[in-house]
């Protein structure tokens, strides 16, 4: 039986996780009964609290359990999308088929509600994202901004940049999606005969950009499993 090598895994199994953690993101922002808009003198019901409504999985549902069934409906945004950069964009780079797209998670004993990008952006309002890691965690923010990006206004979304980092702006919203370059997350620093020095007990300059953001997801994982010369 073929093996598949261990880095080949890596992607997928993060993609889950980031997943997971937005969701359960979604979930925790708010206890009790969802936010209500209300206009003028009463409340009236609008597309985001009717995803708010909708039936949850409970939340010691474990969504690492579970297996990848195809989904005609997918993907849930296009290949198109102006965020995704050119060297992670499969169709871009010549791929003809499609499919590999049409993937969905389904945990074994539970249901996962299909993602919204109002809920989500109302769940998220005022507040800050930040997505840590190498080049699988920029993939994981594309994706993630792609999911969003197309239920906001051209004029109501901008990008930024600040040293390592990229943030996406929802501006009605006042939140951001923000990725922040650090592969190892420790400091990595060149000293003496261009030696790159790893420091484990430093982590100052790339924390430094993670500093009053509200929620933090990050990868790592990748760097520590290489052999050889390059063994941690």
């Amino acid at each position: 039986m073929a093996t598949i090598p261990r880095h080949k895994l890596l992607t997928p199994l993060l993609f889950l996780l980031t997943f997971c953690l937005c969701f359960n993101l979604s979930l925790s922002f708010h206890d009790g009964e969802p936010p209500v808009k209300r206009s003028g003198g009463g409340e009236k019901e609008d597309e985001v609290t009717k995803f708010q409504s909708l039936e949850r999985p409970s939340r010691d549902c474990d969504l690492t359990m579970g297996e990848w069934v195809f989904d005609a409906s997918y993907p849930l945004y296009e290949g198109s999308c102006p965020f995704l950069s050119s060297q992670l964009s499969c169709r871009r780079n010549g791929r003809p088929d499609s499919d590999y797209e049409k993937w969905r998670w389904k945990p074994r004993r539970c249901s996962l509600p299909r993602f919204n990008a109002l809920d989500f952006l109302e769940r998220i309002r005022m507040k800050r994202v930040m997505l840590v890691g190498d080049s699988i965690m920029r993939s994981q923010w594309e994706s993630l901004v792609c999911l969003v990006e197309a239920v906001i206004p051209v004029d109501r979304k901008l990008v930024s940049s600040n040293g390592p980092c990229v943030a996406f702006h929802a501006l009605d919203y006042e939140a951001s999606i923000e990725f922040s370059w650090a592969p190892l997350l420790v400091e990595l620093r060149e000293e003496g005969e261009k030696k790159r020095i790893l420091h484990l007990d430093s982590i100052e300059e790339n924390a430094k950009y993670w500093r009053e953001v509200d929620v933090l997801m990050f990868d790592s994982a990748h760097w520590w499993t290489h052999t050889g010369k390059w063994s941690s």
